[in-house]
Order: C-alpha cells, then structure tokens, then sequence
C-alpha cells in the first residue's frame, strides 16, 4: 500500500468480507478498515466515497484509537479538502474526530437534510 497500489489492494479485500472474529481485538480489527481506507484514498478522489465508510468503521471498532491517530486525522482533512459535496458521513466523521467547520473549497453548502 505505501508504493501507491492502495486500490488495487483495497478491490481485492472489497470482494471477500472481512471476518472482525478472526482478530482477537476491535483496536486489530479497526486497524484493517483504517489501512483499508488508506488504501481507498489513494485512488485520490473516485475511491473517497469508499474511504470515509472504512474510516468510519475503523472509528467505530476502536474510536479512542482512531481518532487521536495523527494519520488517520490527516486522512479525514484530505478527504474533507477532496469533497465535492458535503456529506452527513464526512460531517459526522469530523465532529467525532473533533474538527470543527468544513474545511473543503470544493463542498457545496451543507447536508442538513432541509
């Protein structure tokens, strides 16, 4: 995944389930969503959809873990700076990371559901 064949990678998970039994804690288990969503994020842009519900599951496994990892922080600012759109996915994602107000040039207004 470092050498840039992230998506690749994360195709090949994608079409086999992941089996959370087989790891002998939620921390290992949210560790393979957050290298998961690192993989996703890669294909810089098309992929983000992918990325944010790996992050979201990683978070959701082991949520202390997750978001005082300084990566995983700087994965949420890339994929918030990359949206096109706000999403309640992305904003929930940012104010349980704790970073506040969108950061992204790009999005076009708020998902408020209104």
């Amino acid at each position: 995944m470092e050498a840039g064949t992230g998506p690749g990678v994360a195709e090949r998970l994608a079409a086999a389930p992941i089996d959370l039994s087989v790891f002998d804690s939620k921390g290992r288990a949210a560790y393979v969503y957050f290298d998961l969503a690192r993989a996703w994020a890669q294909a810089d842009g098309p992929r983000d959809d992918q990325a944010l519900r790996a992050l979201d599951t990683a978070e959701r496994l082991a949520s202390v873990r997750i978001r005082h990892d300084p990566i995983a922080r700087d994965l949420l600012l890339i994929l918030d700076q990359r949206a096109q759109r706000r999403t309640w996915e992305l904003d929930s994602l940012r104010h349980r990371f704790g970073i506040g107000g969108p950061v992204s040039p790009n999005a076009k207004g708020a998902n408020t559901g209104g």
